[in-house]
């Protein structure tokens, strides 16, 4: 999971035993995963955990997304970007840095206007899954990406869950491939702006890797 340096928008996950938990509400300003200082606009949770084979049970997952933007670096120069990450990765900030932000936006009138801008549109974070293929049959992989075209190309567009995904891999035959060393193939799916249904993660965008 990932995206572009800059101007951007990255989903950043991971395992982190905090001291302690925030609370952390829209419009709080936080330091999540990345350096700087961060405003919170969208949080996400109450979503299953993703499974790569239909044998699997549904994990209902005790995480919690959350989603900022960047007003500034650590230098506390204007740095606009987008993230997602944990909530155990995120620190709340201290009054004296809130009051430090107030002060900037109200001196800095361009920088206001500017973020605020930002703010309005915010850059989609999108979430990358990768499924990955062990030998396949015939060591044919040309014939695997048409067989992935021919279940997949249509549906997706329409949205599919990881579970219907999984289906469409099965029905063309190559369930048992997944997983297996070594890898020959990923298949990537996209959702865009962690699109969910129910709790469900939604897939409108696929791509074959060459590993």
């Amino acid at each position: 999971m990932g995206g572009a340096f800059g101007s951007h928008a990255q989903a950043v996950y991971g395992t982190l035993v905090a001291v302690s938990t925030p609370i952390v509400s829209v419009g709080d300003w936080i330091r999540p995963y990345s350096k700087g200082i961060w405003r919170v606009f969208r949080i996400l949770n109450d979503f299953n955990e993703f499974r790569y084979s239909l044998r699997e049970p549904k994990v209902r997952s005790d995480r919690t997304l959350v989603f900022s933007n960047r007003l500034v670096n650590d230098s506390w120069k204007r740095s606009f970007s987008t993230e997602c990450s944990e909530l155990s990765w995120v620190t709340s900030i201290p009054r004296e840095e809130r009051q430090r932000i107030h002060q900037l936006l109200r001196g800095d009138e361009k920088l206001r206007k500017a973020f605020e801008k930002f703010e309005g549109a915010p850059k989609p974070v999108d979430l990358v899954v990768n499924l990955r293929f062990g030998p396949l049959p015939g060591s044919d992989r040309e014939r695997f990406k048409a067989a992935m075209s021919e279940v997949l190309h249509g549906p997706i567009k329409r949205g599919l869950i990881l579970d219907e995904v999984l289906e469409c891999v099965r029905a063309a035959g190559y369930e048992g491939c997944m997983s297996q060393n070594p890898t020959t193939a990923t298949l990537q799916l996209v959702s865009p702006d962690h699109e969910l249904r129910g709790r469900e993660f939604v897939m409108r965008e696929y791509r074959v890797l060459n590993f």
